[in-house]
């Protein structure tokens, strides 16, 4: 019979941090769902915008000191901060100010680096479902969503090019370890940030197709 540390072994890490992070990700979609219901005008979108840039932002800051286009294929095509201000601009009529997240989790080596942009990139998966429901409750012209947009058709082909570059680097237990428990405090934190920027209570599940 296999012990566990063999199953580990066994295991790629992107099925593990799916396993380890499941709980967290439910928890997180049933914070988000009343957010998207709320959104009725473009004013509630700005809202919803400046919110995911207030936590994007500053981890995206992290991400670029570990993270590049030699360790992360098409790094440099993934910048989803840009895209939040391209979003907010078509909707913004005049100067903005967005605060950032104090509870962003700390990145300290590649490892961590890999862990949070999982769960920031796994986003994008859902993305486009949430962006059709929103587009309809503010009836828009289909421009600012590039964010949630993201890759369009190629949403999948990207995650799973991300995907495969986590499960192709050499990792020992303890290196696997920092990516899952990256990625547990930055689904965590996002958490406490959707609560503090919006005060959500009331809790439901979303269902976005993410399936990361």
């Amino acid at each position: 019979m296999l012990n566990i540390l063999s199953l580990k072994k066994i295991m790629a890490i992107t099925e593990r941090l799916r396993a380890a992070t499941k709980p967290i990700h439910i928890q997180l979609d049933h914070a988000f769902y009343p957010m998207i219901q709320q959104v009725k005008s473009t004013a509630d979108y700005l809202e919803l915008l400046k919110m995911f840039y207030g936590f994007y932002q500053p981890m995206y800051e992290q991400l670029d000191q570990y993270l590049n286009d030699q360790v992360v294929n098409a790094w440099s095509q993934r910048r989803k901060p840009s895209w939040i201000t391209d979003d907010i601009d078509v909707f913004a009529s005049a100067s903005y100010y967005i605060k950032s997240s104090n509870t962003i989790p700390t990145i300290n080596n590649i490892y961590e680096a890999l862990g949070a942009f999982y769960v920031l990139e796994g986003a994008s998966m859902g993305g486009t479902i949430i962006s059709k429901k929103i587009a309809e409750q503010i009836i828009n012209d289909g421009r600012g969503f590039s964010f949630l947009n993201a890759y369009n058709k190629e949403n999948p082909i990207m995650w799973n090019k991300f995907l495969n570059t986590i499960d192709n680097i050499p990792l020992n237990e303890e290196q696997q370890e920092e990516i899952i428990n990256a990625a547990k405090n930055t689904f965590i934190t996002f958490h406490h940030w959707i609560n503090q920027a919006h005060g959500i209570s009331k809790r439901q599940q979303l269902s976005t197709g993410a399936g990361y």
